[in-house]
């Protein structure tokens, strides 16, 4: 239960810089230098890697544009394979059909193909987490909907059913 009120906390805090615009951007170390670097999502749909000089780090951007993709919602740093360096979580979203779609990136752009998944919602508030909450050694995709339900899903998108709550209102 106590790992359940920190998710829900953890979520709760994402949605409400979500809708106060903040949650565009994120920085940490996610190459072998030791200097903290900028992500960013453009307002063209483009995702943006920035060193501490502000030049573009090599490989970056992603530019999903010819597959008729954009990055619509804030990146997270989350270090998924455990190497000491964050891997960038982004949402591209479908120009036209607004389906959604979960990639994963190393620091020098390389996308992890094992992390690359459709989502099965497009109603979501913010990119996923990913974290092991259940503790069986794998992370989970952890994401709120609009609808006000928490869903947690295995990798192989499972539902883990009892992490499927609905969220408190906390604007009313």
């Amino acid at each position: 239960m106590k790992h359940l009120v920190t998710l829900l906390a953890l979520l709760s805090a994402a949605v409400l810089a979500a809708q106060d615009g903040y949650a565009r951007s994120a920085a940490g170390n996610i190459d072998s230098s030791i200097a903290v670097e900028r992500v960013t999502v453009s307002n063209d749909g483009k995702l943006f890697v920035w060193d501490k000089e502000g030049k573009q780090v090599p490989g970056w951007p992603k530019d999903l544009s010819a597959q008729k993709r954009i990055f619509s919602y804030g990146p997270r740093l989350v270090d998924i394979d455990i190497d000491q360096q964050a891997e960038v979580v982004a949402v591209s979203e479908d120009k036209d059909g607004g389906d959604l779609k979960l990639h994963v990136f190393k620091g020098n752009g390389t996308e992890l193909a094992s992390w690359s998944f459709e989502l099965p919602d497009d109603d979501i508030v913010e990119t996923p987490l990913i974290s092991d909450v259940n503790r069986d050694s794998s992370p989970e995709i952890i994401y709120s909907t609009a609808r006000g339900v928490v869903n947690v899903f295995r990798r192989d998108f499972k539902a883990i059913s009892e992490f499927n709550l609905p969220i408190l209102n906390l604007r009313a």
